[in-house]
């Protein structure tokens, strides 16, 4: 089979959803679903690079970039995060691990179809948190840097209550309130670099998971946030997103108030052989500190951070090593 690159337009998204349909094994979508997904991001739509067999025209391979902003010391860069590669049902066990080494693997070449793409149109960086399966692979790529983060885990039930300092409060929050992006203008120089988390990258987020978001304010003046999803098959609730005013007491106070309401909406769930048993989330180098104090102690489990630098911005490329990075283990 003769096998041809190139990018997805607009008039590829009845075939792509076909595609998605038959070869994904995730679930069925039509293309008002995809649109959904892909054309409605808050910076964009996504880019797609297809495979397709020459004789056929048939598309056989598909691969998925999603645009997205980081900031680099509080300076918002241009990223995109592949999602989902997929190959025709009949190819993926014909390609091994030796013709990704070797540079031959379709899913390869789908990627550096975008990243050539990318890289002339100024893009500064590609990242991902890959399937633990991939992770071991992408280390092996010169242009990729990796980094492992630990899943930390805390048990469910709370032995008591935490308590918090006085002026505390902690409520529901809509994606959309303002009072997010007056929080991220000041959090987004508490780490080097970090995925921007404002209004509109959380509204995106509930679009596709059950997220709960909650503000912690001091004396009414709102100082963290935290989103946490309830994940029934591994029986445990996961913090995502924790935007905090600083690196000690805002992120310290806010971990505490999500481990009280965590204990509080798993009091809601019905008792089940599978009833949530923990609390988890990814812990960066910036936060562990906090999250050792906190009483979390670490699995033998770890998620890989992959940053593909592409074009240099002005900003110092030591600030984007993966291991500076904060990120969520929904990232």
């Amino acid at each position: 089979m003769n096998i041809s690159y190139r990018l997805a337009d607009s008039d590829d998204v009845d075939a792509l959803t076909e595609f998605w349909s038959e070869n994904s094994g995730w679930d069925v979508i039509d293309s008002a679903e995809w649109k959904r997904r892909f054309a409605s991001s808050p910076y964009g739509n996504a880019v797609v690079s297809v495979a397709t067999d020459e004789e056929t025209k048939k598309i056989i391979g598909q691969f998925i970039f999603i645009p997205v902003r980081i900031a680099v010391n509080g300076k918002e860069i241009k990223g995109y995060r592949p999602f989902a590669p997929i190959l025709h049902q009949s190819l993926q066990t014909k390609f091994g691990i030796a013709s990704l080494l070797t540079g031959q693997h379709p899913i390869l070449k789908l990627y550096k179809k975008v990243a050539d793409e990318m890289t002339k149109q100024g893009v500064s960086l590609i990242y991902m948190v890959p399937d633990p399966r991939w992770a071991r692979i992408l280390q092996a790529f010169p242009f990729m840097n990796t980094h492992k983060f630990p899943l930390w885990s805390y048990p469910l039930p709370l032995q008591e209550k935490i308590i918090l300092p006085a002026g505390i409060t902690v409520d529901k929050i809509k994606p959309s309130d303002p009072a997010i992006d007056q929080l991220w203008h000041h959090c987004s120089r508490v780490y080097s670099a970090a995925i921007v988390r404002n209004c509109k990258t959380m509204s995106w987020k509930i679009l596709h998971g059950d997220y709960r978001i909650y503000a912690i304010r001091r004396d009414g003046e709102i100082t963290g946030l935290f989103t946490t999803i309830y994940q029934m098959k591994d029986d445990q609730w996961l913090i995502c997103d924790l935007v905090t005013r600083d690196k000690e007491e805002s992120l310290s106070i806010t971990l505490a108030a999500a481990c009280n309401i965590i204990q509080e909406e798993n009091n809601k769930l019905p008792s089940t052989p599978n009833h949530p048993n923990k609390i988890a989330l990814l812990s960066t180098p910036a936060i562990e500190q906090v999250v050792k104090k906190m009483g979390f102690r670490q699995e033998d489990y770890h998620f890989t951070l992959a940053v593909h630098l592409l074009n240099e911005d002005g900003f110092d490329r030591g600030n984007i090593s993966p291991e500076k990075w904060y990120v969520s283990a929904k990232d």
